[in-house]
Order: structure tokens, then C-alpha cells, then sequence
């Protein structure tokens, strides 16, 4: 009871901090650059944790338990979203810098393709943003125990918060927030793992003793998940990193090219030492779980590590909690703010555009954001029960799809609408095909190597029916680009620029002109 008391303090207290940080920042929000990525003025430091706070989720803290079933095999796709996020970092997202004036991903795609590409980003990634964001929701079930309160309210109160602070101050909020959200999510996960060191002994003896009695969970390879976890690496590398829509927000608030490759060169080292951490627990509770004889699910995980290795203690209790909330705000909130700017950009303004109408105004914008983000809690709501793991699995694979035209279009590849129309069509044309061929004859046409585990079915469908559909799109886009060019045609940067530079100076111009009228 007295835990209870503490961790509601604790937790309304935290919820108190982050709305009055959305009040104060919002009050200096005037223009939709700020708004959407904080006019480029962010330090490496806070743009950082930032991203680190956006990669790090409920999800990462459940991994816990993945590494108690699978062992280190859990980690492998962890560690392929490190490798992607290092690469990139270093030799991709530096080349969005040149992209001045655009605040998402669909702008950038709206340059190279045209309105077909704006509008196809955004669909698929508006549908990923909220199915992210009604995920992270229901992930709040896990703490209600720990503070004596129905699931579903906490569900709607944790979304109503989360868009009271991004929709005042946007971005410029979410980033603020993201620093003292990311300082808890540490400080909480390296005391839980030095404590369950001192339980479990030192690491060479955790170590050794799951070598000895879960060999598979050293040696991988052996276990029987592991047809999966490759194919899982294989799809994370692409889907996670490249075409996320907070991700490559966070590329555009950069300054330049350095500040780009600083950022995203440190997430991927801290990244990667956070679920170093991971993988110690989850072998911790592993080794003194099954001492005690004890059952552990994703339900009572978190349950698990409170009464077991913290025992109990309030403080140790509410700052674990806190982290978990922490890290479910983190990434819900940078979804939500993505989404906001996006539906902006890439639908309504392009509306208005048309009409010789403005829609920048900075109230109109978070009107917006509490309209999305209620709708989000409100299908949290609907979902809470049965979470939409399998339609976030599909969405993913869709929205991996614009990888290819993306990296090809941002290094300078002559982009053309009608090439970039037929890529998506015979990309979604054979999804759809194999998707549908698959669940007619099941997967016994297929070497014995791709068939799902259990409870697996569908994320094996939807990687092979993705890497069938991108190779067999990947060539017709590359087939129609020689048709067309005659070769693989590239544009220097430079006269790349100095076009988008001037078209961009009309659009001021005929915005200035209806803000006159």
C-alpha cells in the first residue's frame, strides 16, 4: 500500500513536470519551422538524447523477457538497428541537410517524386505513427499494478498527457522532455542492473552459469527461434531506422553534416550499451527465477524484477516505473509530434496551397495535434485488449518499401513520379500476391529454413512477402530508370539545390502574397 502511495506521487509528479515544460516552451513556439524542428537550433547533446529517447520504448524494457526465452539471440536484431543506425548516421542521413525548408520525410519525397511520393509517405507513414503510438498506450497496462489504477485510465490519462505537452511547444517540447525522459530511463537501468549483479553474482559467474544450464541462449545458432530472429535482423535493418518518420525528423533538425554524424555515431554507441544492460538482467532473471521455481511472461516481468530483485523498496519500486513510463512517453510523444507536422505538411497544406489559402498559423496547428492525439487514445482505448501487433506488422513492410526510391532519389539519383508510381504498384502487387499465395498452401512450398516458429506466422509471412516484393520492385525500378536515361543518371548536388533553393523562394513568395490579400 505504502509503494503505491509513492509511486502515484512519483508518477503525478513526473506527469506535472512534463506538462508545465510544454507550457513554457509553447509560449516561445511562433512559426511552424520551430514547431516542427526547432529551427535547426537544438545542440548535439539534447538532439541525442532525443533520438535515443525515440529509439528506446516500452518495447526495449520488455526485451527483458525476450532474452530470458531466446538468450542472446534476442539481441540480434537489436544489433542489426545498431549497425543501421551507426551506417546511416555516418554516410546517408548527413545528405538530408541539403534539404533545407523540409520538415519531414513525405517533403522530401514530395522533391524527388512529386505529390504522388508526398502523399504515399504519408499515408504509410501516418498508419505506422499511429499504430506506434496506440501501442506504446497499451503498453501502460504492465504498471497499472503498481499504481492501483484501472488499465484503461491509465491508458486515456497517460495519451490526453502525452498530447497536452507536444501539442503546445511541438518538437522544441517533445526534445526538452525526451532529455529529462532519457536521464531517468538510464539512471533507472543501470541501477537495476548493478543491484542485480550484486544478487547474481558477478557477470563471468551469471555468464557461466546460463552457459552451463541454457547452452542455447550463448550459442544462438542452436536455438530453434533462430530462422526468425535472421529474419527479424534482416527486416528491422531496413524498417526501423531508414524510413521512420521520427527518425529522419531528427536528421533535419540537424545544423550540418557534422552535427548529423556526432548525433546519430553516439545514439548508436549508447544504443547498444542500453541493451547490453538488457541482456544482463534478462540472464539475471533468468538464473534466479527458475531457482525459485517461478513463471515469467511480458504480463509480469516488470512485477517480477520490482518484488525479486529490487525487494520491494519503494524508491528503487517507483523509479523503475517511472523509467518504464518514461521510456512509453518517449516514443509516443515523437510519433504523435511527427505525425502533427506531417498531416500539415504533406496533406493540409498542399490542400490550401491550391486554394491560394495559409495554414501555417501556429494555433491552427495545435488544434491538429489535439485532434490526433485524442483519436490516437481513443483507439488505445478501442485496442487495449487485443494490441495491433499484427497490423503494425504489414504497415512496417509497406512502409519499408519507399527505402529503395528514398536512398536513390537523397544521393542524387534523376527521380521521375511515373517510375516511382509503378515501383509502389508492382511492389504492393506482389505483396499482396505472395501474402495471399501463402495463406492458400501455407508455407510448405518454401525451404524448411522459412518456416515460422510458434506464434510467429505472420511476421515470417510479412518479411518474406517484403523481401519478395522489394526485389522484384527494385528491379523494375532500376529496368525503367536505364529505359528512360539510358544509364544510371545522376544530378550533382549543387544544381540540385539551387532548383529547390528557387522554387522554394516562389512558394514564399505566393504565401506572402495571400497573407497581403
Amino acid at each position: 500500500m505504502n509503494n503505491i502511495f509513492i509511486n502515484r506521487i512519483a508518477f503525478g509528479l513526473f506527469v506535472f513536470l512534463n506538462i508545465i515544460v510544454g507550457i513554457w516552451v509553447g509560449k516561445k513556439v511562433y512559426t511552424l519551422k520551430d514547431y516542427a524542428i526547432a529551427k535547426r537550433k537544438l545542440g548535439s547533446g539534447s538532439l541525442t538524447m532525443s533520438v535515443l529517447a525515440t529509439l528506446i520504448s516500452a518495447n526495449s524494457f520488455l526485451t527483458i523477457h525476450r532474452v530470458y526465452i531466446r538468450g542472446i539471440g534476442a539481441l540480434l536484431p537489436i544489433l542489426a538497428i545498431f549497425v543501421s543506425i551507426f551506417v546511416l548516421g555516418r554516410c546517408f542521413f548527413p545528405y538530408l541537410v541539403h534539404f533545407k525548408g523540409c520538415y519531414t520525410i513525405g517533403d522530401i519525397m514530395g522533391r524527388l517524386y512529386g505529390s504522388t511520393g508526398r502523399f504515399l509517405t504519408f499515408l504509410t507513414g501516418a498508419i505506422v505513427s499511429i499504430l506506434a503510438i496506440t501501442t506504446e498506450l497499451i503498453a501502460m497496462k504492465y504498471v497499472s499494478c503498481f499504481l492501483a489504477i484501472n488499465p484503461t485510465y491509465l491508458i486515456v490519462m497517460t495519451g490526453l498527457i502525452a498530447t497536452a505537452y507536444s501539442f503546445l511547444g511541438g518538437v522544441r517540447s517533445v526534445a526538452i522532455t525526451d532529455v529529462m525522459q532519457f536521464a531517468l530511463i538510464v539512471v533507472a537501468i543501470v541501477l537495476v542492473t548493478n543491484i542485480a549483479l550484486f544478487k547474481g553474482g558477478y557477470l563471468k559467474k551469471v555468464f557461466r552459469q546460463v552457459y552451463c544450464e541454457y547452452p542455447e541462449h550463448i550459442m544462438f545458432w542452436q536455438h530453434s527461434f533462430f530462422n526468425y530472429v535472421i529474419f527479424s535482423s534482416f527486416f528491422h535493418f531496413f524498417s526501423t531506422i531508414l524510413v521512420t518518420p521520427p527518425i529522419v525528423q531528427r536528421a533535419l533538425m540537424a545544423k550540418s553534416k557534422r552535427q548529423v554524424r556526432d548525433v546519430f555515431t553516439t545514439s548508436s554507441l549508447f544504443f547498444l550499451f542500453f541493451y547490453g544492460l538488457v541482456l544482463i538482467i534478462g540472464f539475471i532473471v533468468l538464473v534466479n527465477f527458475n531457482q525459485c521455481g517461478a513463471e515469467v511472461d511480458t504480463s509480469n516481468i516488470l512485477l517480477y524484477i520490482a518484488n525479486f530483485l529490487l525487494d520491494s523498496n519503494p524508491f528503487l519500486e517507483g523509479l523503475f516505473v517511472l523509467a518504464f513510463i518514461a521510456a512509453v512517453l518517449s516514443t509516443l510523444d515523437s510519433y504523435l509530434s511527427s505525425l502533427i507536422v506531417s498531416l500539415i505538411r504533406d496533406m493540409i497544406n498542399p490542400f490550401y496551397h491550391q486554394k491560394k489559402r495559409n495554414v501555417y498559423a501556429i494555433n491552427n496547428t495545435r488544434v491538429i495535434g489535439v485532434i490526433i492525439g485524442c483519436v490516437c487514445t481513443f483507439l488505445a482505448y478501442l485496442f487495449h485488449y487485443y494490441p495491433p501487433f499484427i497490423i503494425m506488422i504489414y504497415a512496417l513492410a509497406i512502409l519499408s518499401s519507399l527505402a529503395l526510391p528514398f536512398i536513390v532519389g537523397v544521393l542524387g539519383m534523376k527521380t521521375s513520379e511515373k517510375i516511382f508510381l509503378v515501383y509502389m504498384g508492382v511492389f504492393l502487387g506482389s505483396f499482396m500476391m505472395i501474402i495471399t499465395f501463402v495463406c492458400q498452401t501455407g508455407f510448405s512450398v518454401f525451404p524448411h529454413w522459412i518456416f515460422p516458429p510458434p506464434g510467429r506466422f505472420h511476421f515470417m509471412l510479412a518479411t518474406s512477402a517484403w523481401l519478395f516484393a522489394s526485389l522484384t520492385a527494385g528491379c523494375m525500378f532500376f529496368a525503367l530508370h536505364y529505359r528512360e536515361h539510358g544509364k544510371l543518371a545522376w544530378v550533382s548536388f549543387s544544381k540540385k539545390m539551387k532548383k529547390e533553393t528557387l522554387s522554394l523562394s516562389l512558394q514564399k513568395q505566393d504565401v506572402n502574397k495571400v497573407q497581403n490579400i
